[in-house]
């Protein structure tokens, strides 16, 4: 929009210019043309006068020719009525002599063979004192010397219409940004809105439109935080309050389950106990997503290798209950921008989904990449189709066969949220052995990384 601006106030400044310069312009080349017209033929008639006078004087004559000549650059010419040369002069000839000799003056613009070049030539009878015509004379001036004074007029007025423009062009700028401030104010409390942070307000400032558009705007974010709030207070609230009695549940399961004796009864039991230890799991889920949807504090550096190394003992013993085994290959030095326990929640999640699969080996690798830190999670279990992997971060969406494993469906619901929050990216592809990849893009912190990563 700036741009925009600018250069209609830049086509406008321009346009005045053209309106104003051109046609005063036109005017001075008329000015400059009247005036060397005047001039040429107030030397051709002074010339003139000389060669009407009762007395010729031929030493006056070519005086005042050389005079002519010498200031103007020119060629003077003259001829007696009878066709005798007048003080060495050359005689002029042509229609326009026998038109001067007629009694009339003549002006004649273009190239002129005299010069070789384009001028301009005044042909003028020279009179006696009783009126009658007694000869011709010719005054022929160069364009030259106005021609020049034409290229510096317009070198000059071409100069000022420039640092007009450029002046234009500099207030246009200014004026432009100054009336798109608040709109620029308000992409960005939009864009911060979008990403998540409802707490973003715009400042009520500038046209009135603007004004109303900026009330609205902060309006509408005030409602989307007050019905995300209730939202997650209800699941929080849910969750907590639905806890109680599926411990009551669980409870009154196992002691019954310690009293039956009866096979098909005990099977039942513990069909039910692995429901309420679903239950229970998918709740704990539901207040985990809650949290992550909250508004994100503020990011901190986060070592890497120091948080895989602090994870990994509960890796491991989940990996030992599977048989499976966990591999990390880190990176030296990789820090990351974020908050510690989001980034443990989502490489949690993203190993516990890994192992859940029943994959002899997960591997966890770390590097640094055009200045982000990518981390992959590589299973080598049966993976996903490709329809499948858009589907996986739907919430409570699980894949085909997961109703066999323990699982909410939120996992990678939360994980993408997370990442989300954290300024990083999260997607899935198909590993090398056939298993599932899930590659993780979060920002590095600069201060503290290597300059590998930058």
């Amino acid at each position: 929009m700036v741009r925009r601006l600018v250069t209609s106030y830049v086509a406008l400044v321009a346009l005045a210019l053209i309106a104003f310069t051109i046609p005063v312009a036109i005017t001075l080349v008329q000015q400059l043309g009247e005036q060397q017209q005047a001039r040429v033929e107030r030397d051709a008639r002074g010339l003139a006068a000389l060669v009407g006078a009762p007395e010729v004087s031929v030493p006056a004559v070519r005086r005042l020719a050389a005079e002519i000549e010498a200031e103007s650059g020119g060629r003077v010419s003259a001829v007696a009525r009878d066709g005798a040369p007048i003080g060495g002069l050359p005689r002029p000839g042509g229609a326009s002599a026998l038109s001067a000799l007629a009694g009339e003056e003549v002006v004649e613009r273009g190239d002129r063979p005299e010069l070789g070049e384009d001028g301009i030539a005044i042909t003028v009878p020279a009179r006696d004192d009783a009126g009658r015509v007694v000869g011709v004379v010719r005054v022929v001036e160069s364009d030259a010397e106005r021609e020049e004074q034409l290229a510096s007029i317009w070198t000059l007025r071409g100069a000022i219409a420039a640092v007009v423009i450029l002046l234009g062009g500099i207030v246009g700028v200014r004026l432009a940004r100054r009336l798109t401030r608040p709109l620029r104010d308000l992409r960005e409390v939009a864009a911060r809105v979008g990403a998540g942070d409802f707490s973003a307000r715009a400042g009520e400032t500038g046209p009135p439109e603007v004004v109303q558009l900026a009330t609205t705007l902060n309006d509408t974010t005030r409602r989307l935080d007050e019905l995300l709030g209730l939202q997650r207070t209800f699941v929080a609230d849910a969750s907590h309050q639905l806890r109680t009695p599926l411990a009551a549940i669980r409870l009154w399961v196992d002691s019954a389950a310690e009293t039956v004796e009866d096979l098909d009864t005990r099977e039942d039991l513990d069909r039910a106990t692995e429901e309420i230890d679903r239950m229970a799991r998918l709740i704990d889920a539901m207040l985990l997503l809650a949290r992550a949807e909250d508004s994100p504090t503020r990011a901190v550096p986060v070592d890497l290798d120091a948080l895989v190394h602090e994870r990994r003992p509960g890796w491991d013993e989940r990996a030992q209950s599977t048989h499976a085994r966990v591999v990390t290959e880190l990176a030296p030095g990789l820090v990351v921008r974020g908050r510690a326990a989001s980034l443990e929640q989502v490489l949690d999640n993203l190993v516990d989904n890994a192992l859940g699969v029943g994959a002899g080996e997960v591997v966890v690798r770390a590097r640094a990449e055009a200045g982000r830190v990518v981390v992959t999670v590589e299973d080598d279990g049966p993976g996903l189709r490709p329809a499948d992997r858009e589907r996986a971060f739907d919430r409570f969406w699980r894949g085909p066969g997961a109703d066999e494993r323990p699982g909410s469906g939120l996992g990678l619901a939360i994980v993408r949220r997370l990442v989300e929050q954290e300024g990083g990216e999260v997607t899935l592809e198909a590993s090398a052995t056939g298993g599932l990849l899930v590659r993780l893009t979060l920002p590095a912190d600069r201060a503290a990384t290597p300059a590998g990563v930058r």
